[in-house]
């Protein structure tokens, strides 16, 4: 049995999947719970289930097994040649034989089933196109010692650059910075800038926070006024004006054409633009006002950079996918253990596929998705790093089937601290309409919006296992796990023994108020699990969240059962409920038993109830534990032209139901202090023991725990200081 403690760790490294630190943001300071808290574990693992879990290191080469072939072919970018057979690993004494040069030349060798494509370590600035309907392995050398570059950019040689004059950028002659910024025509379209490995940013206006239109409310959807954008004199045409229409969507849209402070953008926003819709540009060459910052005029090709570092160096992302599928209905491949680096759409596109395999591959800059996936069955998604992808980091579209999910480390989709411009898609870490999609043990940190968000109706999904923290820092109005939609029974999706840490919620945009990255003043809802319109059949059991807007929130739905939570210390309600006055939306035959719900802060409260109707109901809601150190009536409820504050006791009788809950500071030793509360989490599959130093701490029955607590594998357990 292992031990840990609970000490909070800098995210300034990578996250790994099976890390087992408290995680804490970058930035602004994080409001971290002291120690960890807890509720007793019900659901033990199987014993075989951990011991297949724990046998997965997240490592490569795969087993020999896994790689034997009827056909090898090697490829090595140094020393191969594509007019060679690709048979040898290493170029025969006469030259006349040996590895080839590039992937693609390798896939396109694959005549037969059961081929084996070994690449040897270095970079390859290809696109690699499969059409090929047999079984294909796609990895390192048996004996490589590092990871396949398979880069989506191109460096620009130093000496192309040259410097911005009145008549050679005539759109930039009365810029304050014209003698300061260079210029390169490019022979590709681009999105994405580097200079050594780092990413460079496009340039913004305003230079920090929001603009406002001027129009009235919801009048358009492609247009917006504005006298400031007047004001600047420079054609804004080509540039990507981010429009935020709803707390929980900005919308990237190409500038079509700029007359006199009106903007025309190339296509229609979801929802219509109004003067509480809050804006700013990139990719303006106009506002290029720092070092590092560029913009790319995409009808001349010309890519504009205010250097800091000198022009060394300097890459440009050409190419769209690292690998992709161009075939129908591809079968039994697998890609495991590449670096996939700076592609303009995604590292990995899939679609209409079955049986493939993306295993232990580090993605990296990929601008809109880390892998993508539509149309496809029974995908194996595992152990793969996905860092800095903007818009999605795993993909999985409809009329998909039976994806795994599963130990892969996602950081920064979208976001990496809080108020960062979420510049393309969604920001969300993982986006699955899988059917009987297994996703599981997954660790996720930083993401624009949600951390796992699941569409479409119920589907006999299984999410488990999986660590989840710094959520929403750049949207609001979403959850750590997010999911909606209406389907009868019997078929249920289940989330449990999840680990939610700091939901954060960002409003810049639709705030405003909020005219700084302050958490204070920009606060937006941010929940830890999100069931949305609608949802039903959902099995909601032996999570922990803390630090969100509410640790669990129900809107619109019933037939769902939440049992066995840890919810604490989330900033306006532990669970959260609410219901409205139309059959599909009413609060109905939902479960609640089993939980805890600590209110930790003054203003919290355990259990909020909104509903427009009356008669709401449960099937069943008991045996639950609420706790606020400084208040009994922590329970509120809001109905047609009424709002009250409930005790546990005031809550039964209203209702009938918790009979046999416990208000846990009324029924408790007065020795306990609830101030001092702390949570222990074990976010890893194998069993900890925590050490629990400086005071003497009893579990909420005010029974003593001892010098240490064991914790089994995604368990979380509250425990409070009993010293007097």
């Amino acid at each position: 049995m292992a031990s840990a403690s609970t000490s909070s760790v800098s995210l300034a490294r990578p996250c790994t999947a099976s890390s087992q630190y408290v995680a804490t943001l970058m930035g602004p300071p994080t409001k971290l719970p002291t120690t960890a808290t807890q509720r007793p574990h019900t659901r033990p693992l199987r014993l075989a289930w951990m011991l297949l879990l724990m046998s997965m290191a997240l490592s490569h080469p795969l087993p020999a097994s896994t790689a034997s072939a009827s056909l090898q072919i090697y490829v090595d970018g140094k020393r191969g040649n594509d007019q060679w057979s690709g048979g040898l690993p290493t170029p025969n004494t006469k030259r006349t034989d040996g590895p080839l040069q590039r992937v693609q030349s390798a896939y396109d060798r694959v005549s037969s089933a059961d081929t084996t494509i070994y690449v040897k370590e270095g970079t390859y600035r290809e696109e690699i196109r499969m059409d090929r309907p047999y079984r294909v392995i796609i990895r390192p050398f048996p004996d490589s010692s590092g990871r396949p570059i398979i880069s989506g950019a191109e460096k620009i040689p130093t000496a192309s650059w040259k410097k911005c004059g009145a008549t050679t950028c005539a759109d930039l002659q009365n810029h304050p910075l014209l003698a300061a910024i260079h210029y390169v025509d490019l022979p590709f379209q681009t999105n994405q800038i580097f200079q050594n490995d780092v990413p460079l940013p496009r340039s913004r206006y305003p230079e920090t926070g929001y603009l406002y239109p001027h129009q009235g409310t919801d009048s358009t959807r492609n247009t917006l006024e504005d006298p400031v954008l007047k004001e600047m004199g420079a054609s804004l045409t080509g540039a990507i004006c981010h429009v935020r229409t709803r707390p929980y969507l900005i919308n990237h849209m190409t500038v079509l054409s700029h007359d006199a402070g009106r903007v025309t953008l190339a296509g229609e926003t979801k929802f219509p633009i109004s003067h509480d819709s809050g804006y700013f540009l990139t990719n303006l060459p106009s506002g290029i006002r720092r070092p590092g910052q560029w913009a790319f005029d995409s009808a001349k090709n010309r890519l504009y950079l205010y250097p800091a570092a000198g022009l060394e160096s300097v890459e440009a992302s050409q190419r769209d996918h690292g690998f992709l599928t161009t075939g129908q209905s591809l079968s039994s491949h697998e890609i495991s253990g590449f670096s996939i680096q700076k592609t303009n759409k995604a590292g990995i596109w899939i679609r209409k596929a079955a049986g493939f395999s993306l295993v232990d591959n580090l993605i990296e800059h990929a601008f809109l998705y880390g892998i993508h996936a539509a149309a496809s069955d029974r995908l194996r998604i595992e152990k793969n790093h996905i860092r800095k992808a903007n818009s999605i980091g795993i993909y999985v579209g409809r009329d998909s089937e039976n994806a795994t999910i599963s130990d892969n480390a996602i950081y920064a989709t979208g976001a990496e601290n809080y108020g960062d411009d979420l510049v393309a898609g969604r920001g969300v870490a993982i986006f699955s309409y899988s059917g009987r999609a297994r996703i599981h043990n997954n660790r996720i940190d930083r993401t624009g919006y949600d951390g796992i968000y699941l569409g479409g109706n119920v589907s006999g999904v299984d999410v488990a296992y999986n660590h989840i923290s710094n959520v929403m820092l750049s949207l609001a109005d979403g959850g750590a796990i997010y999911t909606g939609g209406y389907s009868p029974p019997p078929l249920i999706d289940r989330i449990h023994h999840n680990i939610i840490e700091h939901a954060h919620g960002y409003s810049g945009g639709v705030n405003r108020r909020c005219v700084k990255k302050s958490m204070e003043l920009c606060r937006g809802g941010a929940h830890g699990i999100y069931l949305d319109e609608r949802s039903s059949q959902r099995v909601i059991e032996n999570n922990a969240v803390i630090n969100a807007s509410s640790g669990v929130f129900l809107h619109w739905g019933g037939d769902n059962r939440i049992e066995s939570n840890l919810l604490f210390d989330n900033r306006v309600s532990q669970a959260m409920l609410k219901g409205r006055d139309k059959t599909e939306f009413r609060l109905r035959n939902n479960t609640f038993t089993n939980n805890i719900l600590f209110a930790r802060e003054k203003d919290q409260k355990t259990l909020s109830i909104t509903a427009d109707h009356s008669g709401f109901s449960f099937a069943a809601a008991n045996n639950n534990y609420f706790l606020s150190p400084y208040t009994v009536e922590h329970i509120s409820v809001q109905r047609p032209r009424r709002s009250d504050n409930l005790s546990l006791r005031d809550w039964e009788s209203l209702t009938g139901y918790d009979v046999d809950s416990r208000d846990v500071l009324a029924d408790s030793p007065r020795s306990l202090d609830y101030t001092r509360a702390r949570v222990l989490l074990n976010p890893s599959l194998t069993e900890i023991s925590v050490a629990l130093e400086g005071a003497t701490y009893c579990d909420l029955r005010g029974m003593k725990i001892g010098a240490s607590a064991r914790l089994l594998p995604f368990q979380a357990t509250l425990v409070v200081p009993c010293d007097h």
